[in-house]
């Protein structure tokens, strides 16, 4: 299971937009506490993509991707 988003283990992954970006703004910050967060046009970009993904477990990393967040200009990004 991901920590910490025991509440989203039994959506594998959720079909909800909202919970999948929820989800992975949670996930980076167990990692980046002071991560940065910008939005531009549609497409929402937080933490340092290097940083977070090298500290992550193999199982977060396929829960970060099941949920749609790829790497974009050295951050993490999800479109809206």
């Amino acid at each position: 299971m991901v920590e910490p988003l025991m509440f989203f283990a039994a959506a594998e992954p959720s079909t909800v937009p909202e919970d999948r970006i929820i989800a992975g703004l949670l996930l980076i910050r167990k990692y980046e506490a002071q991560a940065s967060l910008a939005c531009e046009h549609d497409a929402l970009y937080y933490g340092t993509y290097k940083t977070t993904y090298a500290r992550m477990s193999e199982e977060e990393r396929v829960a970060m991707q099941a949920w749609g967040w790829f790497e974009e200009w050295d951050s993490w990004c999800h479109y809206t």
